[in-house]
């Protein structure tokens, strides 16, 4: 329920021009100011007014990346920025991904669902849903998934955030010690 007491209502789309740039005074107290000579998006408590084609650039992130199926189960990316990724990794029933440490980045894990171990730096940690996991750059890791599919979001940060950044130490499926 709302602050007033009410269920809140669905938001409405409205696309147009944003006239003179100058949001209403009501939403420039909550929101700020929004100038701009094309088409923008503007989120207020009553209306969303949004160009579907500059959406991603005004959230900052680009699309869905396509599912990436691997060995051990699929991956896809869910969103990215300078400096950043986002992933959702599926790790299925009995499998694992290599015991691994990347050199230029940082990565944060939250299990979504499923269970199984996490491993990180000689310490392991049971994964269920909700337990995180921070890997600092150059931390030897691994997650492995139990009896049920292991479902965890993965962020991370760094200056290469791509698979180049694998250095493979231990590898259930005879991959390459690098990359992919």
């Amino acid at each position: 329920m709302g602050a007033d007491g009410h269920h809140p209502q669905p938001a409405q789309a409205v696309q147009g021009n944003a006239g003179n740039g100058l949001t209403p005074p009501s939403e420039r107290q909550a929101f700020g100011e929004v100038k701009s000579k094309k088409r923008i998006a503007v989120v207020s408590r009553q209306k969303i007014a949004l160009n579907v084609r500059q959406a991603p650039r005004v959230a900052g992130s680009r699309k869905h990346g396509p599912v990436v199926e691997r060995p051990w189960g699929w991956f896809e990316t869910l969103g990215s920025g300078e400096g950043y990724l986002v992933k959702r990794l599926c790790i299925r029933r009995g499998q694992r991904i290599s015991l691994q440490r990347h050199l230029h980045r940082l990565e944060h894990w939250v299990v979504v669902s499923g269970s199984g171990e996490l491993e990180c730096a000689g310490e392991r940690l049971s994964a269920t849903p909700g337990t995180t996991l921070l890997v600092p750059c150059g931390a030897i890791h691994r997650a492995s998934a139990g009896s049920d599919d292991l479902l965890i979001v993965e962020v991370q940060r760094g200056s290469l955030l791509s698979e180049d950044d694998i250095e493979r130490l231990e590898d259930d499926y005879q991959r390459a010690a690098t990359a992919g």
